[in-house]
Formats: structure tokens, C-alpha cells, sequence
């Protein structure tokens, strides 16, 4: 999981480069670069969210595999879901939502610094909670931010660094596995940040211009 994941941040991280580096080569409106720049954001994620899922599907699989693998996978699958289409169709109820839910992965991994070793015996029998909880927030904030993009961007830099600085406090072994689902959303997170930008200039120069970049 390792591999894959600074494999697809290092393409990322490229591909980022590129497009932004064409983007603002191009005649200068604002909205388009900040329009383009959210979609690209949006377009990592997705694409990591789907690599990821498809990874824990195929460990669970592994190990326990049978009834238990599909209890593992629905565990997370279906809050993955509910929230996504939270995100979607109720971003104004979603945008708390997703505070309070990251607040609580943040305390989690507190606990984890504080207390180490009974967090180890849970993540021994169910995997890793702390990290898949990660992937499944950023995913869904990922979606949030296509329609509040300060707030999800906000949002995504804090899981991508948060719960890695907590777990850390306490041992360096505890930010492994949060590490290989952090970066891409801290990535996503400063690309929404960017585009917000964007499109606040853009706003700040066409005063009769109503953005619908939140």
C-alpha cells in the first residue's frame, strides 16, 4: 500500500505541476483556472479513494475473507456511501457533519498517543480503524468539495496532517498507516485551497460576479 500510494502522489504531485503550470500560461480568467484547478483536486481523490477501496476490499478478502471480509468491507463501505451522498445533495447538513466526524478522528488519534497499547488490541482484531476512517471522511470531503471548497479544503489539510502529528506524540509506529491515506487528501485539500483563492480574485475583480465557490 505503500508503494501505490507515493506512487500515485509522486503522478499526482506531476500531473498537478503540469496542469497548473498550463492553466495559468493560458489568458487569465480566474474562474476557469479556479474552476479547473477544483476539478483537478476532486479528480486525485477520486481516483485514490477508488485505488484505496478496491486495496482494503482485497485485504479483507485476504484476511479474514469470507462472512467476515464482507462484514469488514460493509463497515466501512456504507458510511463511505451515506456520507458521500450527504456531501451531495445536502452539503449545508453534511458541512458539520464532517467537522464533528474529523474532530473525532483527530481525538482518536490522541487516544492512540495516550494510550497506545489498547489501541493496538483494537486495530489488531478489526485492522486499521484509524486509517480507513481517514480515507473514508477524506473521500466523502472530497465530494463536499465541489460544493463548499474552503470548508472541504480546510478540512482535507487537517486529516492529511492532524491525526498523523497526534498519533506521533505518543509513538512514530502509531502515523504509519495514517500516513499512506494522508497525503493525498493534504494534496486535494491545497488544490480546493487554491482554487477558493482563485475565485475570490476573481470575484474581488468583477464586482457584478457572484461566486459560487464557498
Amino acid at each position: 500500500m505503500f508503494a501505490i500510494t507515493f506512487v500515485i502522489a509522486g503522478a499526482a504531485l506531476v500531473v498537478i505541476t503540469l496542469v497548473i503550470s498550463i492553466v495559468f500560461l493560458r489568458p487569465r480568467d480566474r474562474r476557469l483556472q479556479a474552476r479547473a484547478i477544483k476539478r483537478l483536486g476532486f479528480g486525485v481523490i477520486a481516483v485514490f479513494s477508488v485505488l484505496a477501496g478496491l486495496f482494503i476490499a482485497g485485504e479483507a478478502f485476504e484476511e479474514p475473507g469470507g462472512i467476515g471480509a464482507i462484514s469488514l468491507i460493509l463497515a466501512w463501505l456504507i458510511p463511505l456511501v451515506g456520507l458521500a451522498g450527504l456531501a451531495w445533495f445536502r452539503p449545508r447538513l453534511a458541512t458539520p457533519i464532517m467537522i464533528a466526524l474529523s474532530g473525532a478522528v483527530v481525538l482518536a488519534s490522541l487516544w492512540f498517543a495516550v494510550d497506545p497499547d489498547a489501541w493496538r488490541l483494537i486495530e489488531d482484531q478489526y485492522g486499521p480503524v484509524r486509517a480507513v476512517a481517514v480515507y473514508v471522511l477524506s473521500a466523502a470531503v472530497g465530494i463536499l468539495g465541489l460544493k463548499k471548497t474552503v470548508i472541504a479544503g480546510w478540512l482535507l489539510v487537517a486529516l492529511g496532517v492532524l491525526p498523523i502529528a497526534a498519533s506521533s506524540l505518543g509513538s512514530f509506529a502509531g502515523a504509519v498507516s495514517l500516513s499512506v491515506v494522508s497525503v493525498i487528501p493534504l494534496i486535494t485539500g491545497i488544490l480546493y485551497l487554491v482554487s477558493a483563492t482563485q475565485g475570490r480574485r476573481s470575484d474581488l475583480s468583477d464586482p457584478g460576479c457572484i461566486s459560487t465557490i464557498v
